[in-house]
């Protein structure tokens, strides 16, 4: 005991060592695995570009039970199979069942509620005895044998390591259909699965769930594993090898006791050890931070195989490397992508997007913000295409690092825009949320959630940041003129102006200010009161806005590049009601011609208690933020107030509510 604690304390001394140096050289933390999961997955769609579209069926049943008896012979680099099916019709008279097999693969016999099959490209359709009626339940049987078809990177590979066999799947996006006869699409999880895994019996086989058995019998093992939760069949895992075991037993706060156990190569086992000594720090984290790991009754652990990156199947991650970040990564995906699956392979950014946030957050945790913001940088690079993948059947567009980094991004900013407290609760509540939880999940989905626990309507973040490609490019320069600020931005990319809510830091010599201000396109002058001399203005600075920015001189900005607004106008004030000292007013306007302009607040009385502007001002947009303070620096009491714009030629009244 005392070794392995002295182990761990060494372990997190060195981290942190490491990490602060890191820091010191400005170096960025390490974010290969990202880029190596995602070329490696384009990569195997690329070698399989005929056949990597998912079939488009109309199955007509839901699957409740998988049962897979699968014979792997390393020699010959075959298997033999036996699958068991129960499910439930779901529609009137059915009388076939599709499932998705590959055509190289030989069915030998079909059984139980089947008579006979037909097979048409990759698709297998058995024949049953009689017509089921929607909600009645059947059950099929399938044997069949082959050597799975094999693109170097997935679906089910044959390999070795240091002379031993390593045999394993990573059926993602939808290869599980290649070695093995299944309903395979995200959307349709089986309530549980028991797979029996014989092998030659120097090997040990893993996979998902509880190991009910091992038995032996002539020079075979049979590893019997059984999940008893929701699992999708992209996730059903095996993986075999000559593997070293080691583990502990990780124990939640409500005293649950689960199995953390880990299947690694033997010349492999003192880096494994080391290295995913973090394992359980990171499970409390996200137990933390999202709810409780979701397959609890089972176990969490790692297998390794022969690829590069990692694969989260359900309750047993492959991995081909044990970096913090991969581990991490994988880990989270438990919570997003076993737990809620995205419903289609265009919302794939809830299951990789999600996964590489939660290294972030992790890195926060054990570190600082500094550290958290300096992870969220080095995934701040230029991007292809959107979050939300247009087209599944392209090589790279689902496993495309936008879908990895700019899906982290999004949530980065999310967190900005609606708080923390409140993104947090939001992603504990889509954890909880039954309409998700064990199932599946759409954006728009994650969207109305967000939107329901914020309050807040959300259709426009979703639509710049997931749905668009690109990202804002802005211009910028200011100037201070007595006690006030006036800053100039101008939106310059192409394709639609950005909503972009804004931190400002203006800085004195010895003093810093804070404000808040949102521009909406185009150019924009805001003007903001202070109290010293600045030297130096940051919009942004805790970088939760993925942008380009520049600073340009102050006098070129929105001259002779933006027309004047047809007409005079005040907006509504925003937010309203306005609640102090949790942000500042936003009093918009727009003057159409060059005048004298008067900004003042009024009471319900009808007093002047604050005078925000007595300028004359050229024709533009304008945003003057107000910090709720009197003119004599008095907190202002909660009530009802009036704000007047008045020039020489026009004047207009807007009302807002102060709340304590």
């Amino acid at each position: 005991m005392l070794r392995i604690i002295m182990r761990q304390s060494f372990h997190l001394f060195l981290l942190l060592i490491l990490f602060q140096a890191a820091i010191a050289q400005e170096t960025l933390p390490d974010l290969s695995h990202h880029e190596l999961e995602a070329e490696n997955k384009a990569r195997q769609l690329l070698m399989r570009r005929s056949r990597a579209v998912e079939a488009q069926i109309n199955y007509g049943y839901d699957v409740t039970f998988y049962r897979l008896q699968l014979r792997i012979d390393p020699a010959r680099r075959e298997i033999e199979g036996a699958l068991v099916m129960e499910a439930k019709s779901e529609t009137a008279g059915l009388t076939a069942v599709p499932l998705d097999f590959y055509a190289n693969m030989q069915v030998l016999s079909v059984g139980e509620n089947a008579v006979s099959f037909a097979r048409s490209g990759n698709v297998l359709s058995l024949n049953l005895a009689q017509a089921y009626q929607r909600g009645e339940k059947f059950r099929v049987s399938v044997s069949y044998r082959g050597n799975p078809q094999d693109g170097g990177f997935g679906a089910f590979t044959f390999n070795t390591h240091n002379g031993a066999p390593i045999i394993a799947s990573l059926s993602e996006p939808y290869y599980a259909r290649l070695w093995w006869p299944c309903k395979d699409t995200p959307v349709d999880k089986a309530d549980s699965v028991q797979i029996d895994l014989t092998v030659p019996d120097n090997l040990t086989a893993v996979s998902n769930g509880t190991l009910e058995s091992v038995r032996s019998l002539s020079g075979w093992k049979t590893f019997s594993w059984k999940t008893r939760y929701p699992i999708t069949t992209y996730l059903v895992s095996v993986a075999v090898s000559n593997y070293a075991e080691f583990g502990e037993t990780f124990t939640f706060l409500d005293g649950t006791r689960m199995p953390l156990v880990h299947y690694v190569y033997p010349e492999r086992l003192g880096d494994a050890q080391f290295q995913l000594a973090d394992t359980p720090d990171m499970l409390k984290f996200f137990n933390r931070a999202f709810g409780d790991y979701p397959f609890k009754k089972e176990k969490y652990g790692h297998a390794q195989f022969a690829w590069g990156g990692g694969m989260e199947h359900q309750t047993i991650t492959s991995l081909g490397g044990f970096s913090d970040g991969l581990v991490s990564h994988e880990l989270a995906h438990q919570w997003f992508g076993d737990l809620i699956t995205m419903k289609s392979w265009q919302d794939i950014w809830l299951n990789e997007g999600f996964a590489s946030y939660s290294e972030a957050l992790f890195v926060e945790d054990r570190f600082d913000k500094a550290a958290y913001r300096n992870y969220m940088g080095r995934m701040d690079h230029s991007y292809t295409g959107s979050v939300f993948v247009r087209d599944t059947t392209s090589v790279g567009s689902i496993f495309n690092t936008t879908v990895y980094h700019k899906g982290a991004w999004v949530l980065h900013t999310l967190r900005h825009v609606i708080g923390d407290a409140t993104f947090f609760q939001l992603l504990r509540s889509y954890v909880a949320d039954p309409r998700y939880r064990f199932g599946s999940a759409s954006t728009d989905d994650f969207k109305n959630l967000a939107e329901q626990i914020s309050g807040r309507e959300l259709d426009w973040f979703f639509e710049q940041w997931v749905y668009r490609e690109g990202r804002p490019e802005l211009l910028y320069g200011w100037k201070q003129e007595g006690a006030q600020l006036i800053l100039r931005v101008q939106q310059t990319q192409s394709g639609g102006s950005y909503r972009l809510p804004f931190d400002l830091a203006a800085i004195a010599q010895n003093d810093t200010s804070r404000f808040t201000f949102e521009h909406t396109g185009g150019f924009q002058e805001f003007r903001f009161a202070v109290s010293k001399p600045l030297t130096k203005v940051v919009i942004d600075p805790d970088y939760w806005v993925l942008k380009t920015l520049q600073q340009t001189d102050f006098n070129r900005l929105g001259v002779d590049e933006t027309p004047a607004p047809e007409t005079f106008a005040l907006q509504p004030i925003s937010p309203n009601p306005f609640v102090f000292g949790k942000n500042n007013l936003t009093i918009r306007f727009a003057l159409s011609r060059s005048e004298t302009v008067r900004l003042a607040v009024f009471n319900a009385l009808g007093q002047e208690v604050a005078v925000l502007l007595a300028n004359q001002l050229p024709s533009g947009d304008y945003a003057q933020i107000w910090d709720g303070r009197f003119a004599r620096g008095d907190l202002s009491p909660a009530g009802l107030y009036f704000v007047r714009l008045q020039t020489e030629t026009a004047q207009a009244t807007r009302k807002f509510v102060i709340l304590r």
